[in-house]
């Protein structure tokens, strides 16, 4: 006993003349179309390596796999993936079928080629198994050695017409999971677990090309759709006539035939059967009976040679393998478009009503029943209301007493409530635009450019009449919120109007904006608004909300919003349907994120992707939930409650890397990439069937922490460049949006690492950095040294500089202090010549005038005594004088005298001796007691002012004065003492003469404005002396001579 396998040369030879019958057909003669399906169809031509496909199975990433005379083909919904790298021969490549792995209990999937290979498909990719050697994985040692073993794994069986020479000398395998398998040899059914036969049965004469394995079974169904049960779990018995229930047995075209198609595939577990026409799936039931179902009609099987089904049960698709024509997807559409076949090619359709009667009226007087099973061929038509309405679609509407509303241009009509009969026309004299009826039954009409018009049907002889609005221009949508408030979408914004007092508000931030429709429901506060160009806003709480448009822009022209029970908005627009979330919306307006919009083409079912808008209203729902939009080509009827979105929610993959010899790994999510590589390419692949415009991806790449590039969009190639900058680590980062929801993102990862070049070691930059260090430490230090040389150069320049202005502020210094001198010195010349001198003078001009008129009075006597004291005083004061030329002229001149040797007794005396007649006349005695060699060093003239002032002062203060002059040593020092027995001198000018300080120097104290002190202060200061006054009682002026004043100086 061995196992029976087709040669590859016996397989050639067998389907040689099936490739050259249909060699010189280059396509179909049959359209690929079937009634409320779309269909894909697939060839050599658009993706496939070859049209043979012989079986199709799907892994559980949800990819598609293709079994192929050229290699296993992976495809995921947008890319083909060929995997022929298996050999070099046709047989290594050619693929007979998928099978279940015996050792495996999750179902993972083996291929085999026609050389008997073993070819594993695991994490997206096909791989020869070099661990299975040849082709027995199953072996049933009780069955005769005179039969080959024959593996069934699917329905038809591809080999069928070659074996059928060979029926008697084989025995069929059908393998089940987790290494059990059922074993067919013309008289026994055998059940195996681990190869080890645990019973059998019975079941002699049979075919081994109806038997199939479902769930825990194996059947096998006769050709009068007889079934039997073989139960490897049950116990006390072996088989069992089962039951076939459900509409196949009563299908017309097996009962006038009787003939059908098992079609079985035992990796995905799926049984289905097909007849004249129409495919049934086979369900299990929970008695082990088998439940048939129709699920496909209308699509020919046997013309296009189909050998292999799967079927995606969620969405509704079937992947059909044809055996000569590659590939067809058949999917179930979710929406019916419904058309009037008496109307050629006039089915363009704005207004809907409907009717009492459940049915939808057009505007142009076209009816169509939902209820009906062909929709096409209910429609029916109102005459009286297409006579009148003719050629204007846009506006119909229903009221609620039945009465029929509808319009042409500028006249208005009304028609009963079958439509058979007008009840009323009124003409107004601009475009009506939009018919709407109020909450209390109130018609609103909307013009062109005349504003807004309204009617009362319920009050006798009602003709329109105008209400607001005079210069809204093209009024698109009416609508009210409540029993206050009306709503007036135009082609120029969107209008609020009060209607208790007619008063109109504008929406400022829709200015301009073409207002194509408005959603408002009840007890929301939330308004919907679509445009023409702008597409969704939302106005809630006084705030305005714009939606994010889609990426190729189809949103921006949205006619209509519908919500339905699970809450979704379905939104038409000129390019298709969307369907959104409104709790994603709501939440994009708190805070915004990526939304998700699922789009539907015409794929699903329409006539034509664009929508119509502009009436009112835009949409329909009928009692039964059913909702209608119009469109350019028939009515589009759909429930969205029953309409599941295909959202693109399977995981992200990486699927392959384009990097040659540049990478030394890749293992999962981790690639390793060679030094100096400038680039790879990485292709990634998600499972996705539905519309490959609701697939959004995009990519970031990170260097480190480093982003090198944002989230950008991933185009249809799904291939990403990286370009390297540098050795390190980088990151891929790929997402998708997968859904609805806040931040509904699939993301994968790919970490890379990229080996560093010599130059980019660690090694290398430390060297480097070294070098870098060591060459800048050395221009720094011949920096530093060159700066220092500058800034020595710089201090030396400095301080010759500071110096100089210092000697300079010295000068400036000293120059104001003798300039303020100066100043004082001559404001006290100024009162002393007014004091001493002027006063004198002119007492002086009075003396001689009484001199004269003594003369005159003959009294000589008393003349001659009177001008000698006047010639006293004039001496007097020529003294005064010269004591102040002699103190002016050095202070003028800047230059000083030389000091000399003086005795005081000579200054003294002579100082005395011209006061001898003032003593006199004033009854003063002058004692001198000053010894003749005493000596100073001083200067005679200065020294001679200020005894001249003491001594004035003194015999002037009053009468009977008495003067001591005297000398006194006290230690070094020597004093010349004038001491009077006068009065005393007042403390305040005392004060100010004992005074060293130098800014009391030229301030006599108030009230005091004569000369002689403040010469006798400021010569002493010339000439060092040191004054000290005091009284006791009368007052005492010492003039002290340090011992320095022996030295020689300029004054």
């Amino acid at each position: 006993m061995h196992f029976f396998h087709l040669s590859s040369l016996h397989f050639f030879f067998c389907f040689f003349c099936i490739f050259n019958t249909s060699s010189g057909q280059q396509a179909l003669d049959w359209p690929d179309t079937a009634p409320g399906y779309d269909i894909r169809h697939f060839t050599d031509e658009n993706g496939l390596p070859q049209n043979s496909v012989r079986s199709i199975v799907r892994d559980t990433r949800g990819n598609i796999w293709l079994a192929t005379e050229r290699g296993l083909v992976r495809f995921d919904g947008n890319r083909f993936v060929n995997f022929d790298n298996l050999g070099n021969s046709f047989a290594a490549r050619s693929i007979s079928g998928f099978n279940l792995d015996p050792k495996s209990r999750n179902g993972e999937l083996l291929a085999m080629s026609s050389n008997e290979t073993w070819i594993r498909m695991a994490n997206g990719k096909a791989a020869i198994d070099t661990s299975l050697k040849g082709y027995p994985l199953y072996w049933s040692a009780d069955v005769s050695k005179m039969r080959d073993l024959h593996l069934v794994e699917a329905l038809p069986d591809l080999n069928e017409a070659a074996l059928k020479h060979y029926l008697h000398g084989i025995a069929t395998i059908y393998p089940a999971p987790a290494g059990r398998h059922f074993v067919y040899d013309e008289q026994n059914v055998g059940y195996y677990v681990n190869n080890k036969k645990t019973k059998v049965c019975s079941f002699p004469g049979k075919s081994f090309f109806r038997f199939f394995r479902l769930g825990e079974s194996l059947y096998y169904l006769d050709e009068r759709l007889k079934l039997t049960r073989f139960s490897g779990t049950a116990s006390g018995f072996c088989q069992e006539e089962s039951k076939l229930v459900g509409p196949l047995a009563s299908d017309p075209g097996y009962q006038s035939t009787g003939q059908y198609q098992i079609f079985w595939n035992n990796c995905t577990n799926q049984v289905f059967i097909y007849t004249s026409g129409r495919l049934y799936d086979l369900r299990l039931a929970k008695d082990g009976s088998l439940v048939s179902k129709l699920i496909l009609a209308g699509f020919d099987f046997q013309s296009r040679d189909i050998k292999t089904v799967l079927m995606d049960e969620e969405h509704g698709r079937f992947f059909l393998g044809s055996q000569l024509y590659g590939l067809y997807i058949v999917t179930k559409k979710k929406f019916v478009a419904v058309t009037d076949s008496s109307a050629g090619n006039d089915n363009v359709y704005y207004g809907q009503a409907l009717l009492d009667n459940g049915k939808i009226v057009t505007a142009s007087g076209v009816v169509f029943s939902p209820e009906s099973k062909s929709p096409a061929a209910a429609a029916t038509s109102l005459r009286t209301i297409k006579k009148y309405v003719d050629w204007d679609k846009y506006s119909v509407m229903k009221d609620h007493t039945g009465s029929i509303w509808c319009k042409r241009r500028e006249t208005l009509f009304r028609f009963e409530r079958n439509g058979k009969q007008l009840i009323s026309s009124w003409t107004i004299g601009d475009e009506i635009k939009q018919l709407y009826e109020g909450l209390n039954g109130r018609i609103w009409i909307g013009t062109n450019s005349l504003g807004l018009y309204y009617i009362d049907p319920s009050r006798p002889g009602a003709k329109p009449l105008f209400f607001a609005g005079r210069y809204f221009s093209n009024i698109s949508w009416i609508q009210q919120q409540n029993n206050e408030t009306l709503w007036i979408g135009t082609g120029k914004g969107l209008y609020k109007i009060d209607l208790s007092s007619k008063r109109i508000s504008h929406i400022t931030k829709l200015t301009d904006i073409y207002i194509r429709s408005l959603y408002i429901p009840d007890g929301r506060n939330e308004i919907w608004i679509t445009t023409y160009s702008n597409g969704l806003y939302l106005l809630k709480d006084q705030k305005l909300t714009h939606f994010p448009i889609d990426k190729e822009q189809y949103l921006a022209s949205a006619h209509c919003v519908i919500e339905d029970r699970n809450g979704f908005f379905w939104i038409t627009t000129n390019k298709g349907l969307f369907q959104i979330s409104r709790r994603d919306l709501l939440a994009y307006a708190d805070k915004p994120f990526e939304l998700y919009y699922h789009y539907y083409s015409k794929t699903e079912g329409f006539n034509t992707n664009e929508f119509n808008g502009g009436c009112q209203p835009c949409a329909l729902r009928t009692p039964g939930g059913m909702v209608s939009f119009p469109s350019i080509n028939g009515l589009v009827w759909f429930f969205p409650e029953r309409t599941r979105p295909e959202l693109p929610g399977q995981q992200i993959f990486i699927d392959q890397t384009d990097g040659g010899d540049s990478l030394s790994a890749f293992e999962g999510n981790r690639v390793v990439v060679k030094a100096g590589v400038p680039q790879i390419v990485v292709k990634v692949s998600t499972p996705y069937f539905g519309d490959p415009y609701n697939l959004r991806m995009s990519y970031r790449i990170v260097k480190g922490h480093q982003v090198l590039t944002g989230w950008k969009a991933l185009d249809e190639s799904k291939s990403i460049p990286i370009p390297f900058q540098g050795g390190g680590n980088y990151t891929l980062s790929v997402r998708k949006v997968s859904g609805f929801g806040v931040n509904n993102y699939k993301e994968v990862h790919l970490n890379i690492t990229v080996g560093k070049e010599w130059y980019e070691t660690w090694l290398f930059r430390g060297v480097v950095a070294g070098t870098v260090l060591l060459l800048f430490y050395g221009i720094l230090r011949r920096r530093l040294r060159a700066i220092k040389l500058q800034n020595l150069a710089l201090e030396i320049k400095v301080r010759e500089r500071t110096e100089h202005l210092e000697k300079t502020l010295v000068v400036l210094s000293d120059s104001e202090k003798q300039l303020e001198k100066q100043v004082r010195l001559h404001l006290h010349l100024i009162a002393s010549i007014s004091h001493d001198i002027r006063t004198p003078v002119r007492h002086m001009s009075y003396a001689l005038e009484y001199s004269q008129a003594l003369i005159e009075d003959n009294k000589p006597d008393n003349a001659v005594a009177f001008i000698k004291q006047l010639k006293q005083a004039v001496e007097n004061m020529y003294h005064m004088v010269d004591n102040l030329v002699n103190f002016i002229k050095p202070e003028v001149s800047g230059t000083g005298q030389a000091a000399t040797s003086v005795k005081l007794s000579a200054v003294v005396n002579e100082k005395v001796s011209l006061f001898g007649q003032i003593a006199t006349a004033n009854n003063a005695d002058i004692q001198v007691d000053v010894a003749p060699e005493a000596l100073v060093f001083t200067d005679p003239k200065l020294l001679g002012i200020i005894v001249h002032n003491l001594i004035d002062n003194a015999i002037k203060l009053r009468d009977r004065n008495k003067l001591k002059i005297y000398l006194r040593h006290e230690g070094a020092d020597l004093h010349l003492i004038f001491e009077d027995n006068g009065p005393g001198m007042p403390p305040e000018l005392m004060k100010w003469l004992n005074a060293t300080g130098p800014e009391e120097d030229f301030t006599l104290p108030a009230g005091y404005e004569g000369l002689g002190l403040l010469l006798l202060k400021q010569i002493s200061k010339v000439l060092r002396l040191q004054i000290c006054v005091t009284n006791d009682p009368g007052a005492c002026v010492h003039l002290i001579f340090k011992q320095g004043n022996a030295a020689q100086t300029t004054l």
